[in-house]
Order: structure tokens, then C-alpha cells, then sequence
């Protein structure tokens, strides 16, 4: 995949309209496209702040916001999408106890890598 499909993969991922994502009307397409990418392509739209699904989080990846879509617990209906800081354990590949909100990790359905941290002293 050259640098201008990745810009235009990572435009797709970065603009989709947050209500139809959440409802999960793109996702077995964006899950069809990014299975097709190469561990390189995948990094480029990690670099690029992209939703990936969160089958490609691993533990290299340290910090990440992740989505959580949350269900009327009467009707199962889609109610609202909730996101939370996780990380995964190094051995387990499970989210680690410190980073633990009381969801597998099978419960989340995208991820993107957090922002650097300001340098110290605001420089």
C-alpha cells in the first residue's frame, strides 16, 4: 500500500460519522479492509490517529483510548459509546489489572493510540 492510500485509509477511519460507527454500520467493511493491510500499513494508520479494531491491539502498544459501545440493559438496544484508557498486560495479552474497568477486552471494538504527553513545564 503506498503513502496515499494510507492518507486516504486514514481519512476514512478518522471521519466516519461517529453515530453510524457506533451503530456499527461500517465496521465488517473496515474490518474486511484492514484485515487485507501489512503490519507496516497498519502502523502508518496507527501514526496517523486512526479506530482500528481492537483485535489489533497488542501490548507493544501501551496506553490507548478504547471504545466501549453500551447496551439498554432491557432491550439490548444500542444506548451510547463509552471510552476509557486501557492497556494490555505483557503476558497475558489480557488488560492489565491497572487499567481493568470491569470489561474484557472483548467488549471493546476500537481503539487509537493516545497523544504524547506535554514535555514537562509546558515547553
Amino acid at each position: 500500500m503506498n503513502d496515499e492510500m494510507i492518507k486516504l485509509m486514514a481519512l476514512i477511519l478518522r471521519e466516519w460519522d461517529g453515530a453510524a460507527m457506533e451503530m456499527g454500520y461500517y465496521t465488517e467493511q473496515a474490518k474486511f479492509l484492514i484485515s487485507a493491510l501489512t503490519s507496516a500499513d497498519l502502523e502508518a494508520l496507527v501514526a496517523e490517529k486512526c479506530w482500528l479494531p481492537i483485535e489489533t491491539l497488542t501490548p507493544e502498544d501501551e496506553r490507548v483510548l478504547a471504545t466501549l459501545p453500551v447496551h439498554h440493559a432491557d432491550t439490548k438496544a444500542f444506548w451510547y459509546t463509552e471510552y476509557h484508557i486501557i492497556c494490555l498486560n505483557d503476558e497475558t495479552g489480557r488488560i492489565h489489572e491497572d487499567s481493568y474497568q470491569g470489561w474484557d477486552l472483548e467488549d471493546y471494538e476500537y481503539w487509537m493510540r493516545l497523544p504524547a504527553a506535554p514535555a514537562p513545564g509546558g515547553e
